[in-house]
């Protein structure tokens, strides 16, 4: 079959055509109003949408509340996160573990017993450690895989994250995606995510530098032995983060303990 020149034009020119819309639509602004660009922002925030393994180095500080009474500052934490975001056709599956030390506010160096102000015990800390686990995150919320029929997991403050720019920055908010057993407003659950607005909102770019900061409640610690019916409160725990490239970016005393610990924390997930 002979071709003539024209067609050969015409094909040329369909092509050109199609490459240059593809290009305009990557080049055309953000919208983080959109459900779907907002959800893959906040991964790049978090971590990476081909699924690359990320490292985030986690700081806490935890303060004892109790009704009329002053909040009591109690202990930090160093912590190390190692996460995946998997692509699925649903969205991205959350894969996560964790390992902490609690140290002292003062020093920043582990601490193995806390002389409770409350109950007047010393009580053992151990190592905080998470199994790995699973949350899926869909432009529809988001839910742990392990409990699909748990209304209490699906919660999500609307499916678009609010969003600002200051200045040159991006930043994201969510709500803390572990929420303590008891009820709890989800404006006391906020972390903010924040990185150069440049590279956050470049659709090329699969992961960013990031850092985070928020303030959630938790419930006492098991190991502070709290007598709920005489210490009715809680733990507020103020966290800041950052990604990290690797366990060079941890003090060597958490390392020693994590691969002693939690072997498998660097482990692929």
């Amino acid at each position: 079959m002979q071709i003539d020149r024209r067609t050969v034009l015409c094909a040329s020119a369909a092509t050109a055509l199609a490459a240059t819309a593809a290009t305009a639509q990557r080049r055309a602004p953000i919208d983080l109003n959109d459900a779907d660009e907002n959800l893959r922002a906040y991964i790049r925030l978090r971590g990476d949408l081909t699924g690359t393994t990320v490292i985030e180095r986690v700081e806490a500080r935890s303060f004892g509340v109790i009704e009329h009474k002053l909040p009591q500052p109690l202990f930090a934490a160093t912590g190390i996160q190692v996460s995946r975001f998997l692509p699925t056709r649903e969205g991205f599956l959350f894969r996560y573990k964790y390992f902490s030390l609690t140290t002292d506010l003062a020093t920043g160096q582990p601490m193995a017993t806390l002389a409770n102000p409350y109950t007047g015990r010393v009580n053992r800390i151990p190592p905080r450690t998470t199994a790995p686990g699973e949350i899926l995150l869909t432009t529809r919320g988001w839910q742990f895989t392990q409990k699909p029929n748990d209304a209490a997991t699906q919660a999500l403050p609307g499916v678009v994250r609010p969003w600002s720019r200051m200045g040159d920055q991006l930043q994201l908010t969510d709500t803390l995606i572990s929420p303590p057993k008891f009820e709890v407003h989800p404006a006391f659950q906020l972390f903010t995510y924040m990185a150069p607005w440049a590279l956050a909102t470049d659709r090329d770019r699969a992961s960013v530098p990031a850092s985070f900061a928020g303030t959630g409640m938790e419930d006492w610690r098991d190991w502070m032995e709290m007598d709920s019916a005489r210490h009715d409160g809680s733990l507020t725990v103020h966290m800041t983060g950052r990604k990290v490239s690797g366990p060079a970016d941890f003090p060597d005393w958490l390392i020693a303990a994590a691969r002693k610990e939690m072997p498998t924390l660097f482990d692929t997930l």
